[in-house]
């Protein structure tokens, strides 16, 4: 409570005493009392935390307990006093104090009604607003814009707001607001001004967001009010005197946000309601002019003229900015009311349309949107000079040209071209405009790509012009101008008239200095060599080469005679077309599709190539080159140029190219390129002469390219972004650009360099791997440089230099005793002794200074050249090579790693270097004898790294277990005992490591373990003495394991650490057990310490949620150790399992339960393992392991404790599955018993899987696929009660109201029906003779599932009607599902008796061994099946033949075992109920033709009576209907399904 109010309070209380509640009341009541002093007598009454601590504490609390319905008496005081205020007006003057603009008293106010609602909820009853405030509600809510918002304003507005919710939130306070439509619009024209004008301030961000944040709940009661209005012209003179012009200012000011989007469901709910959407169509015409002058067009359009032709500028860009928004919801009135659908689907105006039906079709539609499009446009034309009228006129073209709802009638197609040629034209002068700023251009060439998907035609008249713009495209604009140049490639590709695209690119005029030529970029060569390739025919791509060489080599000529005009090819104009023509070369050769054109094409190009290349000026190198390249290029592709290319490729007259001094950065760049492509041919030619040529021309340019190199490295330029484009090729890129081209001929390169200019080439790439270069990162990835051996040879070398110089460069100027040790390490990298002299790093002292440490980027360069190496192959690491990058790695390891400045980046390159080091260890010759004799001093150093989380820890455990192994191997080869001693010694101090007072994770122990039993299995395998000494140490370590687990056991229960460190002594000892077997031969002792307490705590009750992440943990110990630690336990896992999966949540079990399954089954918890999901994880992972490893009796017992536990109504799917599965999928020898344990318990099964449908609907498709799989499997004989019980199961889920399901996607009902039909299929397959013994039962549920694809009522209660009533038709796959049940149906037979069986046991019999073998003695079946197959085929007749009559019972049908349930607050309105589509028609006609079959003159006798009783109805008269269903359908069969003898 505040201090001030507090003070206020005590003041009161002191001066009067108040011992009852009327003097509370009149003392509220009392005028001569301050204001003040009684709202904080109000606050003490209605809020507890309000009153103090004083000595009138225990006075107001009795009160306030005394005083009856005190928030609706407090609420209807304050309420009252604020009107009273209100009336006042100003007479007490603007300073005096005043409730209504009290922050606190409208939180009063606001608290009083959440507090009478809240307290009205708990009695059960509604709290009443019209006797608590009684009086215009809206005249407090909008008094905060009485005297104008002020700055100061924030906390009263936003306190208001809040009033305002709680309002609403009683069950008559919307009707409230919505009563009182002038108010309302008062406060929304106010507060939306108010948030406009606040807009100009940058200081008021609180009161802005309290402003929006009024405007959108007074914009949703408005929009609320327009749509329950009976009186639509009222509203809507009221929207566009009121409130069109603020709403119009706030949405052009504002982004697509909250608030503009209710102001702008407010403006279609009074304009465009459906009515009056119909009588502005009415009124106006495709040119925008109004027909009727009374019209309501005529209203609105008037004002949107007012608003525009205002002077202020910024006004008036924003109404003109809305003017798009204000078009698109017009449209989308207009397509709502005319019933389009293709369109943007709204919600604003449903109601009044479905209560006010307008006749509007969709060619008045049509005319009515674009005369509002014209109107609009014709508005802001004369205003485009201004760039935000041209960003709305843009928008607004957008938003009608881009409109799918009516697309174009053709009664408004002239028109609709004429404004897009309109819009096109006002376009156009801003892309002829080469002073055009960056936006106008941008917004021009948005408004093209429009143009372009709306009418490609259209464009195509204005493509010259486009593409004079797209050459000289400022920076800003790139992005819009490359999305509208592969648009406009896109567009023509389509039309088959790319050659008109680079006809015109041909003729284009130079570019402007300064400003981007989007058609020499990247993205629009790639996309027009695309379309070149996959949609231009030959012959135009054959007369776009030609073009382009008479562009090139600069030929203009008119009739049929052309005019040779030498033009300079510096211009920008020469040199688009000549990379335009490189591009269209390479993708020509893709046209080409037969050998005549391949022939013709390479004619072409000599004769091209004369003209294009030897006709440019002398000046024109770089264009000569890339031309030179792209023909060569071409001809080896499109082939039969050899001779051609041999002549072009001399190397005379490659080092005429090439040998001048090519100053222009691109001329080097395709000099390089050039002599790389002459070298690669000759090479490939087998030319001696020729290559040993060409590649004296490479290395020459690979001497000038690396000096190139180094000069611009200096200065550090010439490494910038470059596309891969020649055009773009400059001083700032020229050493990317090179560098780009070495690298994509690298073995060229290598095999014409010599040796120093190779060591260059492995300098730069180790300087681009330091760097991070994205372009040596592919090349390493791609394993070019692997293949090279001359550059392999040269690599390590040049990594030796490369380190100790960096090193050097990254140290201080007096380097620590640590760097100076790592500086005399990395320069003898290349002695044999450099790895003894690595691990002498162990005993330099640390770097203390903290500023003498390596950076972040230092690490970074280092860490960069560990990942580098590590993607070396391991087969080029020679022995020369082994010992200086193990030096490299240990060096890293314990020294470089120590002196970085950053705990992270130490554990990275700590990580990096060791996993080095273990691949070295394993692989490289050599390297594991070098490390051997370093194991014992290392092991201290791993083993602290060993204990760190992440990849620095995995790594430290592998190279710890190769090492150790290593070693191991070592010390066993040398007849010393000395030597075995220390081994030994070394493994004892691993086992002390491991000791179970400070145990690690499981897996660290496992792998050190592994490292000790490779040291004992070499002692076994060598039959060295001293194995009573093993045999000691391992039983003691036994028993110390074993101690530990059974106290982590015991404290497992209270979570933490305890779980983890039992399933870590758990693994450890019996990975001990293993090597005491090793060691001695022997089995260790028994442990029955472990499954003791492990079976005991896995009887106890459930763990809390938080642990069971760590439980899994144990049940994985115990599942992969089970044969040491005792199988016994498998049994109470299995039980503990069932108990997780059926009793927690399924929002809660889900993820546990795959961490379970994932820890059981070695996978990582994050991935389900399995690619049916969840089901399939915890069988396959989990329970399947488990139950094989069980006995029959103990298979049986744990069946029985699953079956009979707490939870069996609900048992666990998944668990009943895996018992199925494991006693008929796996063979064995105690396979019989399993099977006889299933076949025993299987209807207790199925009854527990029927309840668990109807306790946990949720689960119902889970469990209906476990009783589909139960029925699938053919050894298990189910009875007549089983099978009844699997189709009570489906009926129980079919019956299931749609208000129980979870279905979270949107086929998730259909895959339940899918599955529910499965299900039945597969009892009927399997179990055919128990299924005919109750036909009875299926075919009526049949009949029932038939009315899945019957349409309801249009009002039903989808909470209590069967889902699949609520949610039919379902789609036509769920109809074909149940067509293949009739169809299994009807093809059901009796297997033959073990009598009959063995009477047909003679070979000779051929047809009685077929009828006893495969069931064709189906007499019975037949009867069975004519008898009761008729009542579901004339449900389906009565369906579709049936009429809606006066008390007909919904849907049709014989029976209604399912049945909608009306909404309580509609009237129920019957419906005729047909299966309407055809397509579900079209599938469920197998089924019927399958019935057909099946029955005969019985059946068809029984299908007439069942249509006559119904017909017979007095409710339904629909003999005839019923009847020419069944007759179309008889047709059907006879002509198409019926057997006739016939092929």
């Amino acid at each position: 409570m505040a201090e001030q109010q507090q003070r206020e309070l005590s003041t009161l209380l002191d001066e009067i005493s108040i011992k009852s509640t009327e003097e509370l009341t009149r003392t509220l009541r009392a005028a001569s009392r301050p204001a003040q002093q009684r709202l904080a007598l109000a606050w003490a009454i209605l809020d507890d935390n309000r009153r103090g601590a004083g000595k009138h504490e225990g006075m107001l609390r009795r009160l306030s307990t005394a005083l009856v319905r005190r928030e609706e008496v407090l609420a209807e005081w304050i309420f009252s006093a604020m009107l009273r205020e209100l009336k006042g007006g100003s007479s007490k003057g603007s300073g005096s104090y005043q409730l209504h603009r009290d922050p606190d008293g409208i939180q009063f106010l606001s608290k009083a009604v959440e507090c009478m609602d809240r307290e009205a909820a708990k009695t059960g009853r509604t709290a009443d607003l019209h006797t608590v405030l009684q009086g215009p509600v809206l005249a407090v809510l909008g008094s905060v814009f009485r005297n104008g918002v002020q700055i100061d304003n924030a906390q009263l507005v936003e306190n208001m707001c809040g009033l305002w919710r709680a309002i609403e939130a009683v069950a008559n306070g919307r009707e409230m607001v919505t009563a009182q439509r002038e108010q309302l619009a008062q406060v929304v024209e106010a507060a939306t001004e108010a948030a406009c004008v606040n807009m100009e301030y940058d200081n008021v961000e609180r009161l802005q967001t309290a402003l929006r944040d009024m405007v959108r709940l007074a914009s949703n009661a408005m929009r609320r009010a327009c749509e329950a209005t009976l009186n639509a012209r009222k509203a809507y003179e009221m929207a566009v005197e009121r409130l069109l012009g603020p709403g119009l200012r706030l949405c052009g000011a504002e982004s697509k946000n909250a608030e503009s989007e209710a102001v702008l469901d407010m403006l279609q709910a009074g304009l465009f309601q459906a009515e009056n959407t119909g009588r502005i169509a009415a009124s106006l015409n495709a040119e925008g002019e109004i027909k009727d002058e009374q019209g309501y067009a005529k209203i609105l359009f008037e004002k949107l003229a007012k608003l525009l032709a205002i002077e202020d500028a910024e006004q008036r860009a924003h109404y003109a900015a809305a003017l798009p928004r204000v078009l698109e919801r017009f449209l989308q009135s207009a397509a709502l009311v005319s019933g389009e659908r293709r369109g943007a689907a709204t919600e604003v105006g449903q109601t009044a349309a479905v209560a006010h039906p307008q006749d509007m079709v969709r060619s008045q539609a049509s005319t009515a949107g674009l005369g509002m499009y014209s109107f609009m446009f014709g508005l802001l034309q004369p205003l485009c000079g201004n760039e935000c009228i041209l960003a709305a006129g843009c928008e607004l073209a957008r938003v009608y040209f881009g409109d799918a709802s009516f697309g174009v009638e053709a009664d408004v197609q002239q028109q609709w071209t004429e404004r897009l040629e309109a819009w096109l034209g006002v376009v156009g002068r801003v892309l002829d405009d080469s002073a055009a700023t960056g936006r106008a251009q941008c917004l021009a060439l948005q408004a093209v790509d429009v143009a372009l998907k709306a009418a490609p035609d259209t464009v195509l008249a204005h493509s010259a012009r486009v593409l004079d713009a797209l050459v000289r495209v400022e920076h800003s604009a790139a992005v819009a101008a490359t999305a509208c140049a592969q648009r406009l490639v896109q567009t023509l590709g389509r039309a088959r008239q790319i050659d008109m695209l680079v006809t015109g690119i041909a003729q284009v005029q130079a570019g402007q200095t300064g400003r981007l030529n989007v058609l020499a970029g990247r993205a629009f060569l790639d996309e027009l060599r695309r379309a070149i390739a996959q949609a231009m025919p030959f012959s135009q791509a054959s007369a776009s080469v030609a073009a382009l060489v008479d562009a090139v080599c600069g030929r203009k000529g008119s009739g049929g005679e052309r005019k040779r005009q030498r033009v300079s090819s510096n211009t920008a104009t020469g040199q688009l077309a000549a990379v335009v023509l490189a591009n269209v070369l390479l993708a020509s050769v893709e046209t080409a599709a037969t050998e005549r054109q391949r022939v013709q094409l390479a004619s072409q190009l000599e004769e091209a190539y004369e003209r294009a290349v030897n006709g440019l000026p002398d000046d024109a190198q770089w264009e000569r080159l890339l031309l030179h390249h792209a023909f060569v290029e071409s001809a080896a592709r499109v082939g039969g140029t050899g001779r051609w290319r041999d002549a072009l490729l001399q190397p005379e007259r490659m080092d005429a190219l090439v040998s001048a001094e090519l100053e222009d950065p691109r001329a080097s760049t395709l000099g390089l390129l050039v002599a790389l492509q002459t070298a690669a041919h000759w090479a490939a030619e087998a030319d001696g002469s020729a290559a040993k040529a060409s590649a004296r021309v490479v290395a020459q340019m690979l001497a000038r390219v690396f000096r190139t190199l180094d000069t611009v490295a200096n200065a550090n330029s010439g490494w910038d972004a470059w596309d891969g484009q020649a055009a773009s090729i400059s001083v700032a890129n020229v050493c990317t650009a090179q560098w780009r081209v070495v690298v994509a001929w690298l073995d060229v390169a290598c095999t014409c360099a010599d040796t120093e200019l190779v060591e260059k080439i492995a300098r730069r790439i180790m300087t681009g791997i330091a760097a991070g270069d994205r372009d040596t990162h592919a090349l390493l990835e791609s394993g070019d440089l692997y293949e090279l051996g001359v550059l392999r040879d040269a690599f390590v070398g040049v990594l030796m230099s490369f380190a100790q110089s960096t090193w050097q460069a990254q140290t201080t100027p007096h380097p620590p005793r640590l760097a100076k040790r790592v500086d005399a390490v990395l320069a003898q990298l290349a002695d044999s002794d450099s790895c003894d002299a690595a691990v002498t790093l162990l005993d330099a002292p640390p770097i203390t200074c903290q500023r003498r440490r390596l950076n972040a980027t230092q690490a970074q360069t280092w860490q960069r050249l560990m990942r580098a190496l590590l993607r070396f192959p391991t087969a080029y690491w020679t022995a020369a090579h082994a010992h200086a990058l193990m030096a490299l790695a240990l060096t890293a390891d314990v020294g470089i790693a120590l002196a970085c400045a950053e705990a992270d980046d130490a554990r990275t390159l700590r990580g990096l270097s060791t996993a080095l080091l273990e691949r070295l260890v394993r692989h490289a010759p050599g390297a594991a004898a070098r490390l051997a004799r370093h194991t014992p001093r290392l092991t201290e150093h791993w083993i602290e790294g060993a204990k760190k989380p992440g990849a620095l820890g995995d790594s430290v455990r592998a190279l710890m277990r190769a090492a150790l192994s290593a070693h191991a191997q070592s010390a066993f080869a040398q007849e010393s005992r000395s030597v075995h001693a220390e081994c030994r010694k070394l493994c004892v101090q691993l086992l002390d490591w491991l000791n179970p007072t400070a145990p690690t994770a499981e897996h660290t122990s496992v792998d050190v373990l592994g490292a000790v039993s490779c040291a004992v299995q070499q002692h076994v395998d060598r039959k060295l003495c001293g194995r009573r000494k093993w045999a000691a140490l391992l039983e003691s370590w036994l028993m110390r394991t074993d101690n530990g687990a059974k106290r982590y056991l015991d404290g497992s229960t209270r979570g933490g650490d305890a779980a983890l460190l039992a399933a870590a002594c758990i693994g450890a000892h019996a990975a001990l057990r293993r090597i005491y077997f090793a060691a001695t031969g022997k089995q260790a002792p028994a442990s029955a310490g472990i499954a003791d307490h492990g079976a005991a705590l896995l009887r106890t009750g459930l763990p809390p949620i938080p642990c069971m992440a760590t439980w899994s943990l144990l049940f994985d110990a115990i599942a992969r150790h089970s044969s040491e630690v005792g199988a016994g336990l498998l049994g109470s896992v299995v039980q503990r399992l069932a108990e997780i999966d059926a009793e927690l949540p399924s929002d809660t079990g889900v993820g546990l339960l795959r961490a379970v399954a994932a820890a059981v089954a070695g996978r990582s918890c994050d991935d389900s393992g399995c690619d049916d999901g969840l089901t399939g994880c915890i069988l396959r992972g989990a329970v399947d392991p488990l139950l094989l490893t069980l006995d029959g009796d103990a298979f049986t017992a744990a069946l029985r404790e699953v079956l009979l536990s707490a939870n069996a109504t609900a048992v666990s799917s998944t668990i009943v599955l895996a018992f199925v599965r494991a006693a008929y999928r796996h063979g064995g020898p105690q396979a019989a018993t399993r099977q006889r344990a299933v076949q025993k318990h299987a209807a207790t099964v199925l009854v527990s899987l029927h309840e668990g449908i109807r306790t946990q609907p949720s689960r119902a498709q889970q469990i209906l696929a476990t009783v589909s799989e139960i029925g699938a499997t053919p050894a298990l004989r189910l009875t007549m009660f089983d099978a009844s019980e699997a189709v009570a199961a489906v009926a129980t889920a079919a019956a299931l109201p749609a208000g129980k399901l979870s279905l979270k996607t949107d086929d998730a009902h259909a895959e339940l029906f899918e599955q529910m039909c499965h299900t039945l299929g597969s009892i009927v397959r399997h179990h055919g003779g128990v299924v005919l013994d109750g036909v009875a039962l299926i075919t009526g549920l049949m009949r029932t599932l038939l009315h899945a694809f019957v349409t309801p009522p249009t009002r039903i209660d989808v909470d209590a009607t069967p889902w699949i009533i609520a949610l039919a038709p379902l789609p036509s796959r769920c109809a074909a599902a149940y067509a293949r049940v009739l169809a299994d149906l009807c093809h059901a037979r009796r297997p033959p008796s073990a009598a009959a069986s063995r009477r047909f046991k003679d070979p000779q019999d051929t047809a009685g061994y077929v009828r006893a073998t495969r069931g064709t003695d189906a007499a019975d079946a037949a009867a069975v099946l004519a008898a009761y197959m008729p009542h579901v085929l004339a449900e389906y007749c009565v369906v579709q033949g049936s009429v809606a009559a006066t008390g007909a019972t919904p849907n049709g049908g014989l029976t209604r075992r399912l049945a909608a349930v009306p909404c309580a607050s509609e009237p129920y309105v019957l419906q005729p109920a047909t299966i309407a589509t055809p397509a579900l028609r079209e599938a469920l006609l197998p089924g019927w033709h399958a019935v057909l079959d099946t029955i005969g003159s019985d059946g068809r006798a029984t299908l007439l009576t069942q249509l006559a009783l119904q017909s017979g109805s007095s409710v339904n008269h629909s003999q005839s209907g019923a009847h020419e269903v069944l007759k179309s359908l008889y047709q059907s069969y006879v002509g198409f399904y019926q057997y006739s003898g016939n092929v």
